[in-house]
């Protein structure tokens, strides 16, 4: 994290509210207990609530650990908002459930005053079951499918340093979702794209819709068979590698918009 930067925006734009993702979508960092104690403070020192996606919690690797908001410390438990689902873990996003944690009163009674205005809070009894469900009985089936996952992780890095030494894809700490840094392939970001969905016909995330820092970049998604991932992998590689020796031409355009007459008097 940045915390000059981010104090700068607290000091000279006063947000009200900041929106943190934990473990982070799409670099796959998961936040230290230290960097949260950091942000926690800046958040106190400028009375900004910190609210909290926490989507991907369960899905942490070896080596790494989750640190709920709540049990950083007293200033941040008192505001913070945490978003929780199993729906990303156990893979049913469809019962459409998730739900909040928050342990000051005051900021609950708030945020409850608005589900209510929204309509938003009630839930399908479902949803309440499959979710009880997977909490108190699906560790084992989890654990197994973040070994998966990691494997599939290794498999397209070692893969993807073999084939195209150029293309960095960043370490994987939490989530399930691969972000290669393809800036070394000296295409520009349209290029890459044009290879991606017209040449390999895969449909990755574009690091740009993240934001101005993601050009160059593509997520992927490792939650799927091995037959899968070996598939959309070999399709990278060769589209790639052809956008190297043959660059498509994709020329832009920009015409001038045509004027209303009727409004020019």
């Amino acid at each position: 994290m940045d915390f000059d930067s981010l104090e700068k925006i607290f000091s000279e734009q006063k947000p009200r509210l900041m929106f943190l993702c934990s473990p982070h979508n799409p670099i796959g960092r998961v936040w230290t207990r230290e960097e949260l104690q950091v942000l926690g403070g800046l958040c106190e020192k400028y009375q900004v609530i910190l609210v909290s996606d926490d989507i991907h919690a369960d899905l942490i690797f070896s080596g790494h650990r989750y640190h709920p908001l709540i049990s950083i410390s007293e200033t941040i438990k008192n505001n913070a908002i945490q978003l929780m689902s199993p729906g990303k873990s156990f893979n049913i996003p469809g019962l459409r459930f998730s739900y909040a944690v928050i342990a000051n009163r005051k900021l609950m009674d708030r945020l409850s005053e608005k589900l209510s205005a929204l309509a938003l809070t009630k839930t399908n009894i479902m949803a309440v079951v499959a979710s009880q469900a997977v909490y108190q009985n699906g560790a084992k089936w989890l654990d197994s499918v973040l070994e998966y996952i990691w494997n599939n992780h290794v498999f397209l890095k070692t893969t993807l340093s073999g084939e195209l030494p150029w293309a960095k894809v960043i370490p994987l700490e939490g989530t399930f979702l691969a972000w290669i840094d393809l800036n070394a392939s000296g295409l520009n970001h349209k290029q890459l794209s044009h290879a991606v969905r017209s040449r390999a016909k895969l449909m990755l995330f574009e690091g740009h819709v993240f934001g101005d820092a993601g050009q160059g970049f593509m997520r992927i998604n490792l939650a799927c068979s091995r037959k899968t991932l070996h598939e959309a992998v070999k399709r990278l590689v060769n589209a790639l590698n052809q956008a190297k020796e043959s660059p498509p031409f994709i020329e832009i355009i920009d015409k001038p918009v045509p004027s209303c007459k009727c409004c020019d008097g």
